[in-house]
């Protein structure tokens, strides 16, 4: 039989509510159908994390990490920059998209200058 403790029965909840959160952003089509299975796989790992802390202690131990919770506050802070870095590319292209149209918009509605035309 499998206990609990306080902590897992939080980070089930978590997991759960996440992916259902994840589930429902794809059916509104605010999330395409690979980043739905990148954050499925993400919150699966989670949970499998938070399920079975044992698993993970072969991995540790190789890593030569001494406790699992360090291991994955280490992978979290990775996943986490590693996200950052991703999101900062997608805001830079994003804001180059949007002055490159504001400039064509601009130039499309000034006022033409024609012989004999005064400002």
């Amino acid at each position: 039989m499998v206990t609990f403790f306080g902590i897992q029965i939080v980070g089930i909840g978590f997991g759960l509510l996440m992916g259902y959160l994840a589930f429902v952003s794809l059916k509104k089509g605010e999330l395409s159908r690979v980043g739905f299975g990148l954050w499925g796989l993400i919150w699966a790992s989670f949970l499998f994390a938070v399920v079975f802390p044992d698993a993970l202690s072969g991995i540790v131990g190789r890593l030569n990490i001494i406790r699992l919770m360090d291991f994955l506050t280490i992978g979290s802070f990775m996943l986490l920059f590693g996200m950052s870095f991703w999101m900062y590319k997608v805001v830079g292209k994003l804001e180059k998209r949007v002055t490159e149209m504001a400039v064509d918009r601009a130039v499309a509605d000034a006022p033409k200058k024609g012989p004999g035309r005064r400002r």
